[in-house]
């Protein structure tokens, strides 16, 4: 039982490195996933009443909806190009 003592910690602060990393790169979906593998390590080592596991539902939930926000004005901002492509195209003669 020892070893395994020695394994939770390790794995929790590889997957808290592994968030930093994403940060630091700027991604905002590989930020979203790190965060909840932080958040999923926690729950499955120290359990839903853990503090670090709020703390870190909490982050996940924010860096998520950043990047649901970021990919909705990405969707809308292709939508709003194809419409002027396609108007284009409709305001040309037909021959």
């Amino acid at each position: 039982m020892k070893n395994l003592d020695n394994v939770q910690p390790q794995v929790i602060f590889n997957a808290e490195k592994e968030y930093e990393i994403a940060l630091q790169q700027g991604d905002l979906a590989q930020i979203c996933a790190q965060a909840e593998l932080v958040a999923t390590s926690y729950l499955y080592l120290q359990g839903y009443n853990s503090k670090a596991y709020r703390l870190w539902k909490s982050i996940e939930k924010q860096d998520c909806d950043r990047f649901q926000a970021e990919e909705s004005l990405t969707i809308k901002a292709q939508t709003i190009q194809n419409i002027g492509q396609l108007k284009a195209v409709m305001e040309q003669p037909v021959d």
